[in-house]
C-alpha cells in the first residue's frame, strides 16, 4: 500500500503545474551560515554567507544547468535553450514544514529545502541541508523522455571576487594551488580526478571548501572561471550525448564548509578539513571486476567505424596498484580493415602525472580480419601508481569497422 501511495505521489508531481517564482529572495539561516534563495531564478541559491563574510556573491547563476546544444542553456536564470519549470519546492525547519516569502528569513538548527524541476525532458531532484556544520547538496535526475545532452552542470557556485587563491585535492592525496587574477581566465580544465576544492578571502580571513561526498573515478570535469565579478566553480557530469526515457542518474552529493584562518595557514586548514571529510565519507574502493557489455547500444555491441585516418575510443577501468589482472573480450574485424598489426588493436593504459602515456598490456593486434567474432583471454599487471586507467580501442587507416563486446577486467 505504501508503495502505491508513493507511486501516486510521484505521478502527481509529474503532472503538477509550474510553481511561479518572484523577483525577490528569502534567507535560510543556521549557525554561522546564511543562504539566500532567489525566486526569480527558479528557487536557486543567490548568495552564501559564512560567519558574516560573503563567500558566494549574487553576481551570477547557481543551480543546475543543462545545455542541449552549444550555448542552449536551461536552468536557473538561463533561458537560451528553454526555461526551467519548478514543479515542487518546500522548506523544513527542524523537521517541520514552514512557509517562505520574499524578504523573509527562516532560522533553525537544521534547515532542509527540496526542489523538483524539469530541464527539458530531465526531471531534476534537489535536496539541500543547512546546519551549523555546513551545507550539503544532493542531486539526481531521471529522463521522462529521450534527451540530448551537450553539457550538464550539476554544481556551480559564484564565489566572491575577493578570493585571491584557490586549492584542490585529488583522491590520491596530492594537491595543487593557484592564484586568481580576475582576468577572464580558466583553471582546472586539465584536472581529471578532483575530490575537493577551496578558495580563500584574505580580507575577511575566511575561506570555503567543497568536498565531493559522492566521489567516483571519472565523475566529470571541473572549471574555475576567473572573472572580475566572481571566481566561479563548475562541475560538469560525465554523461552520454543522449539518454533514453527512463534513465536514472547517479546521486551527486557535495558538502560546502566555511572556515576561518590566517593567510599563512589557510592551505593547512583546507587539508585538515578535507582529511576529516575523507574519514566521514571514505573514498570508494576500486571494484574487483570492471564490465562493459554495451547492452545499451544498437546491436548490443560497440562499433568503432574508421574514418580513413585515426580513430580511438576509450572505456574506463578501475584498477588497484601492483595487481595482476585478467582481461577477456570478443572482437570482430571487417575484412576491409588495415592489415597492419599496429592499426587495429586494444591496449590497457593511462597517462601518468607528467602526461606521459603508460601501456600495461596490448592485445588483439593479430586477430584475423575475417568478419567473425574472436574471443581473447590474457593477463597484465597494473603499475605501482594509478592515475586514470582506461581500455583504448584503435582503428587506423581504414573506413571499415571493428566491433567489441563482453569486455571484462578482473583481479586475479
Amino acid at each position: 500500500m505504501k508503495n502505491c501511495i508513493l507511486l501516486l505521489f510521484m505521478v502527481g508531481w509529474s503532472v503538477m503545474a509550474d510553481i511561479p517564482g518572484f523577483d525577490g529572495y528569502f534567507t535560510l539561516s543556521s549557525g554561522p551560515y546564511k543562504v539566500e534563495i532567489t525566486g526569480k531564478n527558479r528557487f536557486c541559491i543567490r548568495k552564501i554567507v559564512y560567519d558574516g563574510s560573503e563567500l558566494g556573491n549574487d553576481h551570477g547563476f547557481y543551480g543546475t544547468i543543462l545545455a542541449t546544444a552549444p550555448a542552449k542553456f536551461i536552468g536557473s536564470g538561463h533561458k537560451e535553450g528553454g526555461e526551467e519549470k519548478v514543479v515542487a519546492f518546500s522548506v523544513k525547519v527542524d523537521g517541520k514544514p514552514v512557509k517562505y516569502e520574499s524578504g523573509g528569513e527562516i532560522s533553525g538548527n537544521l534547515i532542509e529545502y527540496s526542489k523538483i524541476s524539469m530541464l527539458d525532458n530531465l526531471k531534476v531532484f534537489v535536496s539541500v541541508v543547512i546546519d551549523r556544520n555546513g551545507i550539503r547538496l544532493d542531486k539526481h535526475f531521471e529522463a521522462v523522455a529521450s534527451q540530448d545532452i551537450y553539457s550538464f552542470y550539476i554544481f556551480q557556485f559564484c564565489f566572491t571576487e575577493k578570493s585571491t587563491e584557490w586549492m584542490i585535492g585529488r583522491p590520491d592525496g596530492t594537491t595543487a594551488a593557484g592564484v586568481f587574477n580576475s582576468d577572464d581566465g580558466w583553471h582546472l580544465r586539465s584536472e581529471r580526478n578532483l575530490l575537493w576544492f577551496s578558495q580563500y578571502v584574505p580580507s575577511s580571513r575566511k575561506g570555503i571548501l567543497g568536498y565531493f561526498i559522492s566521489y567516483f573515478p571519472g565523475q566529470g570535469s571541473y572549471m574555475l572561471w576567473d572573472k572580475k565579478v566572481y571566481h566561479k566553480f563548475y562541475f560538469s557530469a560525465k554523461l552520454p550525448k543522449s539518454v533514453e526515457k527512463g534513465m536514472q542518474s547517479r546521486h551527486y552529493s557535495l558538502f560546502l564548509k566555511g572556515f576561518g584562518a590566517e593567510p599563512a595557514e589557510w592551505k593547512n586548514k583546507s587539508k585538515a578539513i578535507a582529511a576529516e571529510l575523507v574519514k566521514a565519507y571514505p573514498l570508494p574502493k576500486p571494484p574487483e571486476t570492471t564490465r562493459h557489455n554495451f547492452d545499451n547500444l544498437p546491436g548490443k555491441v560497440f562499433e568503432l567505424k574508421g574514418n580513413g585516418g585515426f580513430v580511438c575510443s576509450k572505456f574506463p577501468v578501475y584498477l588497484k596498484p601492483d595487481k595482476d589482472y585478467r582481461i577477456s573480450f570478443r572482437i570482430k574485424k571487417a575484412p576491409e580493415v588495415s592489415k597492419s598489426p599496429s592499426d587495429n588493436y586494444l591496449i590497457v593504459g593511462q597517462y601518468d602525472k607528467t602526461r606521459k602515456f603508460q601501456v600495461f598490456g596490448s592485445f588483439a593486434a593479430r586477430v584475423p580480419h575475417d568478419g567473425g567474432w574472436h574471443e581473447l583471454k590474457q593477463s597484465f599487471r597494473s603499475p605501482a601508481v594509478i592515475t586514470d586507467c582506461s581500455v583504448y580501442l584503435y582503428n587506423k587507416k581504414t573506413k571499415a569497422s571493428i566491433w567489441l563486446d563482453d569486455l571484462v577486467i578482473s583481479e586475479q
